[in-house]
Order: structure tokens, then C-alpha cells, then sequence
């Protein structure tokens, strides 16, 4: 089945961070999860680091939108390092929105992730039209206005497809968004958002990172590693945990 849906990915800028937000009282923290996502190169002792600070989950961009589309240069290395840190770890694909079939583009991300050993239980999504395939669940990131103007606010996934949404008043740690979901608004079939991003672009452990919060209701068990006829274990699961 092929399905249709973009998103578009926040721009940055820099501040600092050195532990979970200093605005989130201690009922927030009992409340929700804090995850972190990257782009950029970390290493076992930084997301040690994030895992020892309280942070649950990280999400680790595996293709970016480079010439047409390319595998991320860190991103395989970063979910090794996420999952040896004890962190659930998950992966989305920033395709380019031109240039490389979209199919391709996914194909591309995928094979490279599991070529590292790695079972691939979910997908997160931002700007991206694929062709479904692999038994892989979905997840997209957006917010209602980027749906709106994007997809004209359509609710074709409403029901199959996880929301991760953004709401952050801009970048850095003056301008971040509020840590709970009492802002959400339906959009596109959604009545609620599986994910919350409301800060980006900060430093946190020397790694440059956005953050979010989920529910602990949402935190699964780890996957049941697979076997088939390429791979015949798998080391590490991305995907499940929320």
C-alpha cells in the first residue's frame, strides 16, 4: 500500500542544557517520560550520560536529505551506543524531498540499519511519501499547521500511524515549549499525540539535541529479537518503545 504524507523538520539554533528542565516540577516528571533526539555524532559515554541524567529514550536520525537523499553518516553508530546505554532507542528517516524516489530513499534507510545488525521494528517519519513495506510500523512527526498546509489536513492515518508533534515557541532553551500535552489540538483524525517535542536544538552531555516527552503508559517491552535468512540474529532493536 503506498501512502502519501510530508512534515517539516524545525531549523536550530544553540543554547545549553545540562539535566531534565529545570521548569518541569516534580509532578511533571512523575508524569511523563523525557527522550531526546540527534542528528549529530554522540558517543557511548554521552548517552550514558543522557540515560544516567533520567532520560528514557532517544530517537537517532539514520538518513538525512544530502544529495538527494543519503544514509547519516553517525546514525548507525548512534543507535549502538544509544541501546549500550541502556536507553530505548528509536530512528527516524529526514528524507530529501526531490531528487531519489521516495521508496528508495527508505529502502536505502533501512537495509543500512539492519546491515549493522539491528532489527527494525519502527520507522519515524519527517517529510516523507514511501511505499510501505518490510512489516515495519510507521510513526510521522509533524504538527497541525504544517498538516494542514502539507496534506490539507487529511485523516487517511489518522488511525494506523503514531503522532510525534512539535511545539516549541523557537530554538534554544529560553524559547521552549510547555512539557506537557495540554496544548495539543486535533488535527488530521488525532485526538492525541503519542510524542511531544517542546525544546530544540540544545547541548546536552556534548551532543546536540531536541527533546520530548511521552507517557510511561506508552514505554513497551523490548521487542523479541528476530531471525531470517540474511540476518541470523539481530544485536539490537530500534523501534517499540514508545
Amino acid at each position: 500500500m503506498k501512502v502519501s504524507f510530508a512534515s517539516f523538520l524545525a531549523f536550530i539554533s544553540i543554547t545549553f542544557a545540562s539535566e531534565l528542565p529545570s521548569d518541569v516540577n516534580p509532578t511533571t516528571r512523575s508524569t511523563y517520560n523525557f527522550a531526546i533526539d540527534t542528528a549529530n555524532q554522540g558517543t557511548l559515554a554521552a548517552f550514558k550520560c543522557i540515560y544516567n541524567l533520567g532520560y528514557k529514550t532517544s530517537f537517532i536520525q539514520v538518513y538525512n536529505p544530502t544529495n538527494s537523499g543519503s544514509v547519516s553518516q553517525y546514525g548507525n553508530q548512534n543507535v549502538v551506543a544509544s541501546s549500550e546505554a541502556g536507553l530505548g532507542t528509536e530512528i527516524y528517516v529526514t528524507p530529501s524531498p526531490s531528487g531519489k524516489p521516495a521508496y528508495q530513499q527508505f529502502d536505502e534507510a533501512y537495509n543500512s540499519v539492519r546491515s549493522y545488525g539491528i532489527n527494525v521494528v519502527k520507522i519515524w517519519l519527517q517529510r516523507l511519501s514511501l511505499e510501505r513495506s518490510y512489516g515495519v510500523a510507521v510513526g510521522i512527526y509533524t504538527n497541525w499547521y504544517q498538516w494542514l498546509l502539507i496534506t490539507g489536513n487529511t485523516i487517511q492515518f489518522a488511525n494506523t500511524v503514531d503522532l510525534w508533534y512539535w511545539d516549541a515557541y523557537g530554538t534554544g532553551g529560553s524559547a521552549e515549549g510547555i512539557a506537557d500535552f495540554s496544548d495539543f489540538r486535533n488535527f488530521g483524525g488525532w485526538s492525541k499525540a503519542s510524542i511531544k517535542q517542546f525544546a530544540l536544538n540544545e547541548a546536552l552531555c556534548g551532543i546536540w539535541i531536541n527533546r520530548s516527552i511521552y507517557a510511561p503508559s506508552a514505554l513497551k517491552k523490548e521487542p523479541i529479537l528476530l531471525k531470517d535468512s540474511v540476518n541470523s540474529t539481530f544485536k539490537y532493536n530500534v523501534g517499540g518503545f514508545v
